[in-house]
């Protein structure tokens, strides 16, 4: 496992994360993990933090040969749903009903990163 934070300067004496990103193998091959992604700084949504530390946690990956990149979530996670359909992810896994949130029964699914369709999303940033 692997962890990479974004850290906004608040002050000269003071900063704070903005996100956290984890890293985990989802197989034993080489060039394939599984990332997640934390916001625990609710002023630094909507500011792009999201976009920005997982662009550049993507790219380190890429540059160190994971070539298949895959988010899990559920069905009810519309924040993170539209922050990795807005960055590349597609779907290519659901299962229904596998998990409850508020009493709500959810689809959990797995996300796969589309290269082609990051690589025009990070233009952006640079």
């Amino acid at each position: 496992a692997m962890a990479f934070m974004a850290i906004k300067p608040t002050s000269r004496s003071a900063a704070r994360c903005t996100s956290l990103i984890s890293r985990s193998s989802a197989s034993t091959e080489k060039g394939y993990c599984r990332i997640g992604i934390a916001m625990p700084d609710m002023p630094a949504r909507g500011k792009d933090c999201a976009y920005q530390a997982l662009t550049a946690f993507i790219d380190y990956l890429h540059a160190n040969g994971v070539d298949y990149i895959y988010m899990q979530t559920w069905s009810g996670n519309n924040c993170m749903v539209h922050i990795a359909e807005k960055m590349g992810f597609e779907e290519c896994h659901r299962e229904s009903s596998v998990r409850t949130v508020q009493g709500k029964r959810c689809d959990g699914f797995s996300l796969r990163l589309n290269r082609d369709k990051f690589r025009a999303f990070s233009g952006q940033f640079v």
